[in-house]
């Protein structure tokens, strides 16, 4: 049986018990994050923790365990459960109180950190092919905190799934925003584009990462000579782009903390049948984390 954290006890998931009352269960009053978990190693734990504090201050809560408090618990979990690849899961809901209260400051939070044990495919090239399906951004427009209201993706995965799409690809405005799990970012001529950061996106570490690497020129460390000769002609931009460029495109993937990197395949009835230069970026990624 596995072991969790939940509101400063270590207890197995099946004695975790959360209250009917809590908001969370009421009101999607949360948030969440998770983050990968390489070689015993919390990958971007930093750059997370950030996210986190931000996703706190924006919806009025003071996190009532600090970061190197999480850190602590995370390895100790990592520890007890022998979880050297997979993933670290933090939720935290606002906690147990009158429905209508506004002030949040004496409520005990329910705070639940798990790690999971899973093989993510890190350094084996074997790159996720992901098929989308275009859909106007029906969200909230505060889509850049990581909360746990997530009640449009759910719906619109589980129709586009009887269609044998795996991701909602959303758009506003005529714009690309992100999908449902992750960053989008398209390649063509030579260039590669993503959407610039703001309330219509979240601020993926991965994303954060791919933009640092290729931008700062770091690439070349993580790469072997002839991969690094191909990546050194393309340049990276935080663009926005339409939904006629990103049919357009030469290639498209997604980034996210557990998949990393992933190509689609499809969006709508579009086909996308390279993947050559994501493939040489999930290797550049691959051997920046590991």
């Amino acid at each position: 049986m596995s072991t969790i954290f939940l509101n400063g006890s270590y207890i197995t998931r099946e004695n975790a018990k959360i209250s009917v009352d809590d908001r969370g269960f009421h009101f999607g009053d949360g948030m969440y994050d998770i983050m990968l978990i390489h070689n015993g190693k919390i990958i971007d734990f930093d750059k997370h923790y950030e996210r986190i504090s931000n996703t706190a201050s924006r919806i009025f809560m003071n996190l009532d365990l600090q970061k190197d408090e999480i850190f602590a618990i995370a390895h100790k979990l990592m520890a007890d459960n022998k979880v050297e690849k997979g993933r670290l899961i933090i939720v935290i809901s606002r906690g147990e109180g009158d429905r209508w209260v506004s002030d949040f400051s004496k409520m005990p939070q329910n705070f639940m950190i798990e790690v999971q044990d899973a093989d993510c495919g890190v350094g084996t090239e074997n790159l996720k092919l992901i098929s989308a399906k275009l859909h106007e951004d029906i969200r909230w427009k505060y889509r850049d905190i990581k909360i746990t209201s997530l009640l449009p993706s759910v719906i619109l995965r589980a129709k586009f799934e009887k269609d044998g799409y795996g991701e909602v690809l959303y758009h506003e405005d005529g714009k690309i925003c992100e999908t449902s799990r992750g960053n989008i970012f398209i390649i063509k001529n030579n260039v590669i584009k993503t959407p610039p950061l703001s309330h219509k996106l979240l601020p993926g570490i991965t994303r954060f990462r791919i933009l640092q690497l290729l931008n700062c020129g770091e690439y070349v460390k993580f790469l072997n000579s002839e991969d690094a000769k191909i990546i050194s002609g393309f340049k990276a931009l935080e663009t926005d782009f339409s939904i006629d460029e990103i049919l357009d495109a030469d290639e498209v993937f997604s980034s996210s903390s557990t998949i990393r990197i992933a190509g689609i395949s499809k969006i709508d009835d579009k086909e996308f049948a390279r993947h050559d230069i994501t493939k040489v970026l999930l290797r550049m990624y691959d051997n920046f984390i590991s």
